[in-house]
């Protein structure tokens, strides 16, 4: 069993013309990482709280035998979010039937923190912690 993880990237730039070019189709990835990283796809300054924007939409989906269902996937901190300032806002179960920009919620300690484009601060993991073996951009 593992998870195929779809991701629908979203126009991110004030033209509309161009896509956010970081995220790439990743077949047969490594089961060594517990879930798939996600970037900031422009500079947010967070004075206490607000989002953390990944320009994309994401859908999961478990991958038993011949069998593929779509399922809910959590977003948590990167370990890389300790050296940023930036806390998780809230507990982050995505539903299956999400179809909107996935976000971070964060709070910070008080003092504005900047979030850099292309920063690695969050990751999706699946409901199990399981394999998510493919990235699909679609």
């Amino acid at each position: 069993m593992w998870y195929d993880l779809e991701i629908k990237v979203l126009d991110s730039n004030t033209t509309g013309n161009e896509k956010v070019n970081i995220y790439k189709n990743e077949c047969d990835r490594s089961d060594k990482n517990a879930g798939f990283d996600l970037y900031s796809t422009k500079i947010v300054k967070i004075d206490r709280t607000g989002f953390v924007p990944f320009g994309i939409i994401a859908r999961l989906f478990k991958v038993e035998a011949d069998l593929k269902t779509e399922s809910h996937f959590w977003l948590m901190p990167h370990w890389s979010i300790y050296h940023s300032g930036l806390f998780r806002g809230n507990t982050c179960a995505i539903d299956k039937n999400s179809n909107q920009e996935l976000r971070a919620p964060v709070w910070t300690l008080g003092y504005p923190v900047t979030v850099k484009k292309e920063e690695c601060h969050f990751q999706i993991v699946a409901p199990d912690m399981g394999w998510i073996r493919n990235v699909y951009v679609v």
